[in-house]
C-alpha cells in the first residue's frame, strides 16, 4: 500500500514540474518585443517606463521603494495600449552576483493595473544590482520591458 503511495506521488510531482516547465517554455518561446527604457530611471524614487514606437508603454514600480531584502515587495505595472493582456509575469535576476531568479505572476487589478507580491533573497553583497523583466502576453505578442535597481544590505 506505502509503495503505491510513493508511486503515486511521485508521479504527481513529476506532474507538476513537467506542465510547470511546459508553461514557462511557451512563454518564452514567442519572441518578445521589446519596449525601451526611458531614462533616467531608479525604481528607489519613482515608477519607470519602458515603451516603443507603436505606442505601447509599461509603467513598474516596487513598494516599499527602499526595496528591503527579505520582506514582502509590491510590484505594480501600468500598461498603456496593450489590449487583451492575457498574462503578466515580473522575472527578477540578480546582475552581479547569481541568486537564481525570483518570479511573480501579476494578478489584474483593472483593464490597465496589475500587481503582484515578491520577496527578494539577501545577498552576501552589500550592494547588488538586479534587473526585473516584466513579460506580457497578449494573443498577438508577447511584449518584454527591462527594469534595473539596486538593493543594500542593512
Amino acid at each position: 500500500m506505502k509503495t503505491w503511495a510513493l508511486y503515486g506521488f511521485v508521479f504527481l510531482l513529476a506532474l507538476i514540474v513537467a506542465s510547470g516547465g511546459f508553461w514557462y517554455w511557451q512563454t518564452q518561446s514567442q519572441q518578445a518585443a521589446e519596449l525601451s527604457l526611458q531614462v533616467p530611471c531608479d525604481l528607489r524614487k519613482a515608477a519607470c517606463t519602458a515603451s516603443d514606437s507603436a505606442g505601447h508603454s509599461v509603467q513598474f514600480s516596487i513598494t516599499p521603494t527602499t526595496i528591503p531584502l527579505m520582506q514582502e515587495l509590491t510590484l505594480r505595472v501600468q500598461v498603456q495600449q496593450l489590449l487583451a493582456v492575457q498574462t503578466i509575469g515580473v522575472k527578477i535576476d540578480g546582475l552581479n552576483m547569481y541568486m537564481g531568479y525570483q518570479y511573480a505572476k501579476l494578478e489584474a487589478v483593472d483593464q490597465h493595473h496589475y500587481q503582484g507580491k515578491l520577496i527578494l533573497p539577501v545577498c552576501t553583497e552589500a550592494h547588488m544590482q538586479w534587473q526585473a523583466s516584466v513579460l506580457i502576453n497578449t494573443p498577438e505578442q508577447t511584449y518584454r520591458a527591462a527594469f534595473p535597481f539596486d538593493t543594500f544590505r542593512q
